[in-house]
């Protein structure tokens, strides 16, 4: 059984801090590409990158569960 992440709270925070996702991915040095497959669960976030989105995004440490570990509740 593959582990999917639900996103939605950490692109809202992007959006309402960047605007865009294009914005947030050039601060973070990132591929737009890289970003959008790292917000579809295609690719693995690495521990620097959670840190600095945290950096930008003023999310505080101890909620980084909230906005990279809350698995997604599939209906069906």
């Amino acid at each position: 059984m593959d582990v999917i992440f639900d996103y939605s709270e950490l692109i809202g925070r992007i959006i309402s801090k960047f605007k865009t996702r294009k914005a947030f991915a050039e601060k973070m040095n990132m591929d737009y590409g890289s970003l959008i497959h790292k917000l579809n669960g295609k690719y693995y976030w690495f521990s620097i990158d959670i840190y600095r989105a945290c950096c930008l995004l003023d999310i505080d440490l101890k909620d980084i569960p909230k906005y990279f570990f809350t698995l997604k509740v599939e209906q069906g």
